[in-house]
């Protein structure tokens, strides 16, 4: 990157932060039930895919629509994962006996873990990368087709049938009970790899 389109990229994202940064905090402080700790972290979250995404030359027509969108999708990603995390306590709580744990159900949850990414390691090389920017780094269709150089459809293709390898491998080897009770993208939250 020259020096004048870094100048250009770090203008625009100041600009952008003295403007919004506020707005941003107050818009997640509002949705996030007063979290003011979570409505930080994600505005720190959405400013840093602002900078990449200047960074990476691609364009932002809309600056504050994007900071808006991006953080609404944070917030919508983060609360989807801890409704899963809450299906996957209630769903540990149902098997356990008494109020600890089984040493047997510990070492089957790690090796399903374990499973899981070895599930992820067989998806072709491209649907991974599709499913790991999707469900780990949280970029919409959009921004990975964007990324990737491939058309949106390609990329919603790409997401439908890792989901349903996983949905389907899971199935085989746990039982429809964890498939239903686990959804895919609990296992791909941060919190579990």
């Amino acid at each position: 990157m020259s020096h004048n389109r870094k100048r250009e990229v770090r203008n625009k994202f100041e600009q952008a932060f003295l403007q919004s940064s506020g707005k941003i905090f107050n818009f997640v402080l509002s949705i996030s039930n007063g979290n003011s700790w979570l409505a930080e972290e994600v505005t720190q979250t959405t400013f840093q895919k602002l900078w990449e995404r200047l960074e990476s030359s691609a364009q932002v027509e809309n600056i504050d629509s994007y900071l808006f969108t991006t953080a609404k999708n944070i917030m919508f990603n983060l609360s989807r994962h801890e409704t899963v995390k809450w299906i996957y306590q209630r769903y540990l709580m149902q098997h356990r006996k008494e109020s600890e744990l089984t040493t047997d159900q510990t070492i089957e949850g790690n090796f399903m873990m374990q499973y899981i990414r070895s599930l992820l390691e067989e998806m072709p090389p491209m649907r991974r990368k599709v499913f790991e920017m999707s469900k780990l780094d949280y970029y919409s269709t959009k921004e990975i087709a964007e990324q990737l150089n491939l058309s949106v459809s390609t990329i919603e293709t790409h997401l439908q049938l890792g989901l349903r390898f996983m949905r389907e491998e899971l199935r085989k080897r746990y039982g429809i009970v964890v498939s239903v009770m686990l959804p895919v993208s609990i296992l791909f939250s941060k919190l579990f790899i």
